[in-house]
């Protein structure tokens, strides 16, 4: 791609990123609260205030993006769930050409989420996305979420990479906070992470609406 220099690492964020955010806002704030509605035969509301407030405890922790903590949680299985929801994951416009064109130009792409490998397995067997990436690295294989300096540690441990180097593309504030202050090099805000909302303002990073828009600023 012309303009990017061949030593930067580009480090994607998957949910909200490259997918579609809207399926796990849909599927944690409604297909989850039905589904025990539906399995203690208690209204709807109820649950959605009982699933939110558990949601509140942990929000932005390892246990917060765990299908296994949720499923003991909830009593239910996430993963089961996840698969029979799995017609609605879907890749945000101009994600894979984008892959596509980063891959063939010779750049370096790792896929850094805080998705459950049971999750992130589905969406990655749906979407076909594993081809593009050099490695693919779960928080819970980690054992830190990107939230907390540990995982970046670590990952740069693993990789090798020069973080100065390196462009993180995600549209979690938190992370991309964190990522600046280990040193992570670029970090670039996604606005729209679920396309049925409107785009948030952002002022500390270089921002896009969506990863359609991300040669643009790499060029710079």
């Amino acid at each position: 791609m012309k303009g990017v220099r061949s030593k930067q690492t580009l480090l994607f964020d998957l949910d909200g990123t490259l997918l579609d955010q809207r399926f796990d806002n849909v599927f944690w704030n409604e297909t989850v609260p039905r589904e025990i509605a539906i399995q203690e035969d208690s209204s709807l509301e109820e649950c959605k205030d009982k699933v939110y407030a558990h949601y509140k405890k942990v929000y932005g922790t390892l246990d917060w993006y765990s299908s296994d903590f949720w499923s003991k949680t909830f009593n239910i299985n996430i993963k089961n769930l996840t698969y029979q929801e799995r017609d609605k994951i879907s890749l945000h416009e101009g994600s894979r050409s984008l892959l596509e064109s980063l891959v063939e130009s010779g750049e370096t792409l790792f896929l850094v989420t805080n998705a459950h490998p049971d999750i992130l397995n589905i969406k990655l067997d749906i979407t076909g996305l594993s081809r593009y990436f050099q490695a693919i690295f779960s928080s819970h294989e980690i054992g830190h979420a990107k939230e907390e300096s540990l995982f970046w540690e670590k990952l740069i441990s693993k990789t090798g990479i020069d973080a100065k180097e390196a462009v993180l593309i995600d549209d979690n504030l938190a992370v991309l906070d964190q990522a600046s202050i280990f040193g992570i090099g670029k970090c670039i805000a996604i606005t729209q992470p679920d396309s049925s909302l409107i785009p948030i303002k952002v002022d500390d990073y270089i921002s896009i609406q969506s990863v359609a828009e991300l040669s643009l600023v790499l060029s710079n």
